[in-house]
């Protein structure tokens, strides 16, 4: 079964981590950013 899913098309699942890697750091980028925004900001106030 794996070396039949080997030999279907990596490449499909490689375009699909690296896209699922891209959102997985996008959202944590966000979330960070979100994060030291506020803090920031409250140590400003």
């Amino acid at each position: 079964m794996v070396e039949t899913f080997h030999m279907m098309d990596l490449n499909q699942l490689y375009t699909v981590l690296f896209c699922l890697w891209f959102l997985a750091l996008g959202a944590i980028e966000y979330l960070v950013l979100r994060w030291v925004w506020r803090r920031w900001f409250s140590l400003e106030r």
